[in-house]
């Protein structure tokens, strides 16, 4: 459901222009992607699950064009493959990390803690590196880098 909500979502996204600079979309796909996926931490329930990833394919896609697109935009073409490179290692990472963190917190909580708790990270981690690109955005706007 996931892979199939996120081909469409991707398709849909690619067809128009949408308002909000990379950053500013971000910023909203991003909470919206965790939240919908901790549905299925609330409910419990089979159709929380088939819910949480239906909603969650929908954002994810266009969040990692968003990303790529961000990325592309910022960096100079000869150093594009580096970039590229590192943005999905440090996704890597991030899988990695919550698959840890989530090993913990089943072994010390539920489930359904697990899976909020690494939502909220995520959320966490993505606003945080998200207002700081835009703080960088900016002073490089006035010149200040």
């Amino acid at each position: 459901m996931f892979a199939v909500a996120s081909i469409a979502a991707g398709l849909v996204y690619g067809r128009r222009v949408w308002p909000g600079t990379p950053g500013s979309q971000t910023l909203v796909l991003l909470p919206a992607m965790t939240v919908a996926l901790t549905l299925c931490a609330v409910t419990g329930r089979l159709w929380g699950f088939f819910a949480a990833f239906l909603l969650g394919g929908l954002f994810y896609s266009p969040l990692m064009i968003i990303r790529n697109l961000a990325l592309q935009h910022r960096l100079p073409e000869n150093v594009w493959a580096t970039g590229f490179s590192l943005l999905y290692a440090a996704g890597g990472l991030g899988y990695g990390a919550a698959a840890l963190l989530t090993a913990g917190l089943i072994e010390a909580t539920t489930p359904a803690v697990a899976i909020v708790v690494c939502t909220a990270v995520t959320t966490l981690i993505g606003l945080i590196a998200g207002l700081g690109e835009r703080a960088t955005v900016s002073r490089v706007r006035l010149g200040r880098e």
